[in-house]
């Protein structure tokens, strides 16, 4: 068998009998005892906030100048082995600190190290200040990330919403947003313009011969890979699987400067599906391992 073969170990998983694979198990032992020994030390910390400035701003204030620290931003992508090396790395007096915007779709790779520690209360939970919505956009966000519909303004350019009846007409009117309205409105176009497409609404190859060459066509499967002036986003319409909570938010802030979101939902409870469905759960011993305050 895989046991005997020592191909898999036998663990406890929540009170029953499981098996891992060997060096994921060693992982998790080894980071849940180095995290534990900085925990002891007052020697680590998560900081959360949708902003890194301010997230920054909220680790300065904590640290107030007494000791170095060492940030692993974006934590929200880092597996344990990414972890378990900053922990080993981690210089004589420093202090770990594990940086996110939680409401991000996690990374690949197995763990959520950071909202791990987060819920277990094994060290200090850093807020940062959120700043004052300064356009339609920033409440968009905001909303999406607290599950609630997003709302567009009349008088605000920064997020518009554009519905449709039908796969076709989202098609002609990305290809509208793209070549005519964002550089009308925002002089933006060609590769300072991104189109994130979710599963089940359109495919890449119709929407990249409808838009103007240069513009970034790319599938809403995770965090976007950069951030554009200008994005389009088209989710499904009912009756399509939706997307995730987690990867709409993520789509909001590929945008620096506006984001149109063409949808084909019915109404508000139709476009509730996307917000309710939460990225799946990370399968870790990690939780159970970790000290609790």
């Amino acid at each position: 068998t895989a046991l005997a073969a020592g191909r898999v170990v036998e663990v406890e998983w929540h009170g029953a009998r499981a098996y891992a694979l060997p060096d994921v198990a060693d992982s998790e032992e080894m980071l849940a005892d180095g995290l534990a020994g900085l925990a002891a030390e007052n020697r680590l910390a998560v900081v959360v906030g949708a902003d890194p400035a301010a997230r920054t701003a909220a680790l300065d204030r904590a640290l107030d100048g007494r000791t170095d620290a060492v940030v692993l931003d974006e934590a929200h992508l880092l597996d344990q082995e990414a972890v378990l090396a900053a922990v080993d790395d981690l210089p004589e007096h420093a202090v770990l600190a594990l940086s996110l915007d939680p409401a991000l779709p996690l990374g690949p790779g197995p763990g959520a190290v950071a909202l791990d520690l987060a819920a277990a209360g094994t060290c200090p939970v850093l807020v940062a200040e959120r700043p004052a919505d300064r356009h339609a956009l920033d409440a968009a966000r905001r909303d999406v990330a607290a599950g609630q519909v997003p709302r567009a303004v009349a008088d605000d350019r920064s997020y518009v919403e554009v519905v449709v009846d039908s796969p076709d007409e989202a098609l002609v009117r990305v290809g509208q947003l793209v070549g005519t309205s964002i550089p009308r409105a925002f002089g933006r176009s060609g590769d300072e313009v991104a189109v994130l497409l979710a599963d089940g609404s359109l495919e890449p190859a119709a929407v990249a011969a409808a838009v103007p060459a240069g513009t970034a066509v790319e599938r809403l499967d995770g965090p976007p890979r950069r951030t554009w002036p200008a994005v389009v986003v088209v989710l499904p319409g009912g009756g399509a699987p939706p997307s995730t909570r987690a990867l709409l938010y993520a789509a909001l802030m590929g945008g620096a400067e506006h984001v149109s979101l063409v949808h084909g939902c019915r109404d508000a409870d139709d476009f509730r599906t996307h917000l309710a469905v939460a990225d799946r759960p990370r399968r870790t011993r990690l939780p159970a391992l970790l000290p609790s305050a």
